[in-house]
């Protein structure tokens, strides 16, 4: 009995004197630990208001894993695959018209385009700007903005419609007279600050830009925090931590449940584990938190410090790269960070869609996308459809096009004639190409592990929608930055301010209806971006999946 005390107690030692830099204080009854926060609110606020990716255990198709890959990752992997290929139910078509405009006046979109045909559909030169706007200019500003938010824009009812946006409408009106000056006129630059200032409560849509403020500033997950002072692994029991070979639980992050803090990730090593992580849309100054571990009915008390992952780390000259294809510790990677054309016949982008079929030969690879903040999704088509020897179908499971006159004023459609016979056959006023698809996985045994960042946004993003109805596709990084749910974007001038205005005409949705917009693609391992490649190369090696 003694001896066993004693070893006890050493373990205990050896835990207080190992686990990061500081002792963990053993919570007792006498309140000594008082001085330690039960959590942070400013961590709590940014955990809650952020949901991880849909899960599901009902297996609506067979989606295959390698089988040397840990079995809790493939799980996981599999678990959040399902949701790509449920059946989309009657239901959820109904709720997709909710985000339709049906109140559509054919007379009202003709005065609408009438206006929109006169206006230039690229930004003006600063000095074709005025500097100064009248009130009664500003008003009729305003109210044309409204006009083509409504019969131009597709996200108008996804936004909230008549309900949420002509109430900001009158607001910005009735705000006017505040922002002018001496001589009852309106700076511009006090106008536009009027226009976001107001519009962003209520336009959830990253793509969506006025005078350059893009508001995915506003909606997107763009900070992420992490500790690997203390890494963790799990069983049956819950996540535990390794201490003189003995296990210690962890209770509570935070003053919570751990799982909502936990992020399967790549150790430093390259074997599987997992680290406590989090995402905010703000940045947090405070980021410690609590953590209480226990063992055999003790419990003892930690804050940890949560470090800002890196995100802008990749030199100025790698971000423009079309395509580059190399080595490295023997593993085969593939470049691209744009999707954009620098020219016509861009070498780089053909090559990239060219040599994708070579690909197949590769057992494991890995796609680095990083920074790709998207261009022209025909590249990715055209890389898939060579890389796989067939057309894959994806993109969305459900999507609409806004089809009106407004829409054929604002773009520089030639044939007339055939746009107008193309509106008539619309099949719900002012939309045509409602549709949705169902999935099947593609088959694969090549192991793909793609790089992700908060940078890889639009057609960037539409690699990962493809590549994740791919078998044996692994996507390590952070969340990318959830900007397709409104796109095809064209841009225009607002009439009397010549403020641009860039938005889109189509919906694209998830088979759930979850929301995506500042959200993201989910990576399925949670790595620091700067860290992604070493951390994989040291992940194949551990597991022998080159082999």
């Amino acid at each position: 009995m003694g001896k066993k005390i004693f070893v006890l107690i050493s373990i205990i030692l050896l835990l207080v004197c190992s686990i990061a830099n500081s002792a963990y204080a053993e919570k007792n009854n006498t309140g000594n630990n008082a001085i330690i926060p039960t959590s942070n609110e400013a961590v709590k606020d940014a955990v809650s208001g952020y949901e991880p990716d849909a899960v599901t255990d009902k297996q609506f198709v067979t989606y295959r894993m390698n089988n040397k890959l840990p079995k809790q990752l493939s799980q996981s992997i599999i678990r959040k695959r399902q949701i790509i290929f449920k059946p989309i139910g009657n239901n959820i078509l109904k709720d997709v018209e909710k985000f339709l405009f049906h109140d559509f006046d054919r007379a009202e979109d003709c005065r609408i385009a009438k206006i929109t045909a006169s206006l230039p559909i690229k930004e003006v030169t600063a000095a074709e700007e005025p500097k100064f706007l009248s009130p009664q200019e500003a008003k009729k500003d305003v109210k044309f903005l409204f006009d083509y938010l409504k019969y131009g824009y597709a996200g108008y009812q996804y936004c909230g419609g008549d309900k949420t946006l002509i109430p900001v409408r009158n607001r910005m009106i009735h705000a006017l007279p505040s922002i002018t000056n001496e001589n009852n006129l309106i700076p511009l630059n006090r106008y536009r600050g009027l226009l976001i200032q107001s519009l962003k409560p209520v336009i959830t849509d990253c793509h969506f830009t006025i005078d350059n403020t893009n508001f995915a500033r506003f909606y997107s997950y763009r900070f992420y925090y992490y500790s690997e002072k203390i890494i963790f692994d799990k069983d049956e029991s819950g996540y535990y931590t390794l201490q003189a070979e003995t296990k210690y639980y962890l209770d509570k992050v935070n003053g919570e449940i751990p799982d909502k803090y936990m992020k399967q990730t790549i150790a430093p090593n390259g074997r599987f584990a997992y680290v406590i992580g989090i995402s905010s849309k703000n940045k947090i100054t405070d980021t410690k938190i609590q953590i209480i571990v226990s063992r055999a009915g003790k419990t003892w008390q930690k804050i940890l410090t949560l470090n800002p992952a890196k995100t802008n780390y990749i030199e100025e000259d790698d971000k423009t790269t079309g395509y580059r294809r190399y080595k490295d510790d023997g593993i085969t990677v593939i470049e691209n960070r744009r999707l954009t054309p620098f020219y016509q016949n861009d070498l780089e982008l053909k090559k990239l869609v060219s040599d994708a079929s070579s690909l197949k030969k590769e057992k494991t690879f890995i796609f680095d996308i990083r920074y790709n903040a998207g261009g022209s999704d025909n590249y990715v088509t055209g890389w898939l459809r060579n890389y796989i020897g067939e057309p894959i179908y994806g993109y969305s499971a459900i999507n609409a096009t806004l089809r009106s006159n407004t829409v054929y004023s604002s773009t520089e459609i030639k044939d007339k004639e055939s746009y107008e016979a193309y509106l008539k056959e619309g099949e719900l006023p002012g939309w045509y190409d409602i549709g949705y698809g169902e999935f099947t996985p593609t088959a694969s045994d090549n192991l793909i592990f793609v790089l992700t960042d908060p940078w890889v946004a639009s057609s960037g993003e539409s690699y990962v929608s493809y590549l994740r109805e791919i078998e044996n596709t692994i996507l390590v990084g952070l969340n990318t930055a959830g900007m397709r749910t409104i796109g095809n974007a064209r841009g225009i001038c607002l009439p009397y301010s010549k403020t641009y205005l860039y938005c889109g005409i189509s919906l694209f949705l998830p088979s759930d209806l979850s929301e995506f917009e500042g959200r993201g693609y989910q990576p399925d391992l949670w790595v620091e971006p700067s860290l992604c490649k070493e951390r994989v190369i040291k992940f194949i090696k551990y597991y022998g999946l080159s082999k």
